[in-house]
């Protein structure tokens, strides 16, 4: 199956990518913003179709998702989850980001969508986040 994945530099991401590639089954198109600093991918992304690109500018790589032809959208990022940036309220621009993936992936005619986070769809928070947080 071809499959368009965000967040493959990422925690998430980049054990997702990993188990994607050992079956062997897949063909993979990352999303990345800065191929160079996504060390937690580095031996393996030439496994992969690099799209160069942020999910703030998703018109700038349309065309090239559009000829990659994923069956399914894999969507892990997310932008501000680190550090001072996790109750920021920037965190919101990732909403129309990714549903603007959803439109996408649709004009795209991929089958299949997958989304989920780490942490940052508990909204602000001062404390420890886990399961149990309201």
């Amino acid at each position: 199956m071809r499959i368009f994945l965000t967040g493959a530099s990422g925690f998430v991401g980049s054990f997702c990518l990993r188990h994607l590639l050992s079956t062997g089954d897949h063909e993979i198109a990352v999303l990345l913003r800065s191929p160079e600093t996504a060390w937690r991918i580095k031996d393996f992304i030439s496994d992969t179709t690099l799209i160069q690109g942020d999910l703030g500018k998703l018109d700038e790589i349309e065309t090239q998702v559009q000829d990659f032809k994923p069956a399914a959208f894999v969507h892990l990022a997310w932008n501000g989850v680190s550090g001072k940036d996790r109750n920021a309220l920037t965190q919101w621009r990732n909403v129309p980001a990714s549903l603007e993936l959803v439109e996408m992936a649709s004009r795209t005619g991929a089958n299949h969508w997958i989304g989920l986070g780490s942490q940052a769809e508990y909204g602000p928070c001062q404390n420890k986040i886990d399961e149990k947080t309201n």
